[in-house]
């Protein structure tokens, strides 16, 4: 037999009769909603625990796969990055050497040139020297000359 509202109102107002307002109300707020075969017992609670954690179980060990691959892809894409990383710090690191080899050889360059521009300079200066040296001794040859001539006249 199937329980509907209007059997439930019925036998709500026979209660009234019967055993009082109050009594009535807490005896059917007892009562399931609907009809028994509604109702769960701890056989089905049990069932749909068992399944819960069997989905449970899966969506963890999904998970688990997930986090995983994600591990692998990441240690991959970083052994990846650290690949290109140290291609491109040896790439740096020959450049460089080849501007400082590039920059020592300038220098050694504009180093031996100014050695031959002082070295052209210091020659210049002891012919000068020479030519200072031989002016002078020739002024004071003139000016002894001079001093003898002066004092023979005077």
């Amino acid at each position: 037999m199937a329980i509907s509202e209007e059997s439930r109102y019925l036998l709500h107002g026979r209660l009234d009769e019967v055993l009082g307002h109050d009594e009535a109300a807490t005896l059917m707020a007892h009562l399931p909603p609907v009809g028994w075969a509604d109702v769960a017992t701890r056989h089905d609670l049990e069932v749909q625990g068992h399944l819960l954690r069997s989905e449970m179980a899966a969506s963890n060990a999904d998970l688990r796969s997930e986090m995983a691959e994600l591990r692998t892809e990441m240690r991959t894409g970083f052994a990846d990055v650290r690949s290109e990383m140290r291609t491109e710090f040896a790439n740096v690191r020959s450049e460089m050497r080849t501007e400082f080899a590039n920059v020592r050889s300038e220098m050694q360059t504009g180093f031996a040139e100014v050695r031959a521009d002082m070295a052209t300079s210091i020659l210049g200066l002891r012919g000068q020297g020479r030519s200072l040296f031989l002016s002078l001794v020739g002024l004071q040859m003139t000016a002894a000359a001079l001093a003898v001539a002066l004092s023979r006249i005077l």
